[in-house]
């Protein structure tokens, strides 16, 4: 997971003072890494408004995890993905396991501990309603309030949505808002243009 990420920080000149801007630069085909980039290199507006870029700060790859897993009827087709992402999980980077179906419900907090992330992953109960749009937002929304890196959402689903109350932009907007990625992982193609629309770097 870590080498496909290069992650900066950006730092904005305006009126009001400097900013700073977490951005993540990977190439659109393979991503692999950006590396080597100067201020000049980017282009940041606010409102239409021109920012300036006074530098440009590489960080580590370092990221928090949350895998937010599908506990619907279909949900345990995703289950063998869950443990095969534990196990690329790097040394100093963490996870956390919540299952959705009308809420989400934290199964293991932020570890590394890949042992405990398993034993997780193999204690849920499947056979609910997927609502997958009331469950990220409720996600992005308090799970990661004591994460200290990357904040990154991997949703393994079936790829069935249910009745959910939010809607895609809600979604969307409180990612940007928090500065959490999401990656979608889905088996079926029932929602696929939501799923095409909702990864978010």
């Amino acid at each position: 997971m870590k080498r496909r990420i290069a992650a900066a920080f950006l730092l904005l000149a305006s009126a009001q003072g400097a900013t700073r801007l977490l951005v993540t630069v990977v190439e659109q085909r393979s991503g692999a890494p950006v590396g080597g980039l100067r201020a000049q290199d980017f282009s940041v507006f606010d409102d239409n408004q021109p920012r300036r870029v006074e530098s440009v700060e590489a960080t580590p790859g370092l990221m928090d995890v949350m895998l937010l897993l599908d506990t619907s009827l279909l949900g345990s087709v995703v289950q063998p993905l869950a443990e095969s992402l534990i196990g690329h999980l790097q040394p100093k980077e963490q996870m956390a396991v919540v299952s959705f179906h009308s809420a989400a419900d934290l199964i293991q907090d932020f570890t590394s501990s890949q042992e405990l992330l398993r034993r997780a992953v193999g204690s849920v109960k499947y056979g609910n309603t997927p609502r997958v749009l009331d469950a990220l937002y409720a996600a992005i929304d308090g799970g990661f309030q004591s994460s200290a890196y990357r904040r990154v959402i991997v949703l393994l689903t079936a790829g069935v949505e249910g009745p959910s109350r939010m809607g895609e932009r809600e979604v969307v907007k409180l990612a940007r808002r928090n500065s959490v990625s999401i990656y979608p992982v889905f088996v079926l193609s029932q929602e696929r243009p939501m799923f095409e629309r909702l990864p978010l770097e």
